[in-house]
């Protein structure tokens, strides 16, 4: 760390988190439209967004325009989410009733699109949006002479977090290599690295993984 966050970016490219290389693809037309269409801040006047915090923001509002959604849970694996639902226990949602009248005094009922989810259960369940990878696959646990590697992470996870954190024209710094999965993201990512590791035996799983044939996706 040099300085400031700012500083860093500007001056190494270090310090910003990719968002646009890691985001979540949109259900499917009418979610991508809905989302749109409810934050169309510029075209509506919306202004400077006020924070009680850190004070109003210097510039207006913008529409947004965002190609997918960003996850607001980076990391939300069963483990927490069983522990969640632990702390919340099962909770109900109510059906939501369309609007039947429009007449003053009437109330606000609930529109078409009701935000309720008519469903039970933990609170995990609030949290549709999330980087969901399961556990390493036996193909990706490398194994020699009987050797394995204790906590093996998936493929899948580490390059999201390589395409996350890594600038263009980077290197990634893998201390503890265990198994190669860093390295093996990272040539998948067409990203370099350069990796340590302590356990000799480890090497052997090293170099058994990155010896095999690694096709990066066709489309």
């Amino acid at each position: 760390m040099d300085g400031t966050l700012a500083h860093n970016l500007l001056e190494h490219g270090t310090g910003a988190l990719h968002i646009d290389a890691c985001r979540v693809p949109f259900r499917n037309t009418a979610d991508e439209a809905e989302s749109k269409g409810k934050n169309q801040h510029g075209r509506f006047g919306s202004g400077p967004r006020d924070n009680h915090v850190y004070g109003a923001d210097k510039a207006n509002r913008t529409d947004y325009t965002a190609a997918a959604r960003f996850t607001p849970n980076m990391l939300f694996d069963q483990s927490t989410a069983k522990e969640l639902d632990r702390q919340s226990g099962v909770t109900v949602s109510r059906k939501g009733k369309p609007r039947a009248s429009t007449k003053p005094g009437d109330g606000w009922g609930m529109t078409h699109t009701g935000a309720e989810y008519d469903d039970m259960g933990g609170a995990s369940r609030f949290y549709p949006v999330f980087r969901y990878c399961p556990k390493a696959s036996p193909s990706e646990r490398p194994k020699v002479d009987g050797i394995l590697h204790p906590t093996v992470k998936p493929v899948e996870l580490m390059r999201w977090l390589v395409r996350l954190v890594t600038p263009a024209d980077g290197l990634v710094l893998e201390p503890f290599a265990g198994s190669g999965t860093t390295l093996e993201a990272c040539l998948l990512e067409h990203m370099q690295c350069t990796a340590s590791e302590l356990d000799s035996d480890y090497i052997k799983l090293i170099h058994a993984r990155l010896s095999k044939p690694i096709q990066n996706e066709l489309f």
